[in-house]
C-alpha cells in the first residue's frame, strides 16, 4: 500500500511539473511572437521610409533634369535669336 501511495505521489508530481513546463512554454512562445511582431513592424516602417526617400530623390533628380533642359533651350533660343515664348 505504501508503494502505491508513493507511485501516486510521484505521478502527481510529474504531472504538475509537465503542466508547469507547458505553461512556461506557452508564455515563452507568446513573448517570442510579440517580439518578432514588433521587430517586423519596425523593419516595415524603416523599409517604407527608405522607399519614400528613394522616391523623393528620384523625383528631385527628374525635376532638376527638366529644369536644366528648359534652361538649355532658353539659352539656345537666346543665342539663336528666336523669340522665347
Amino acid at each position: 500500500m505504501k508503494k502505491r501511495l508513493q507511485f501516486k505521489l510521484m505521478a502527481t508530481l510529474i504531472l504538475f511539473s509537465l503542466v508547469a513546463l507547458e505553461t512556461l512554454q506557452v508564455f515563452w512562445l507568446k513573448n517570442l511572437y510579440d517580439t518578432i511582431r514588433e521587430q517586423t513592424i519596425i523593419q516595415l516602417q524603416e523599409a517604407i521610409k527608405l522607399a519614400d526617400y528613394k522616391e523623393l530623390f528620384i523625383r528631385l533628380d527628374e525635376i532638376k533634369r527638366e529644369f536644366k533642359e528648359k534652361e538649355s533651350k532658353k539659352k539656345i533660343r537666346k543665342n539663336s535669336g528666336i523669340p522665347s515664348i
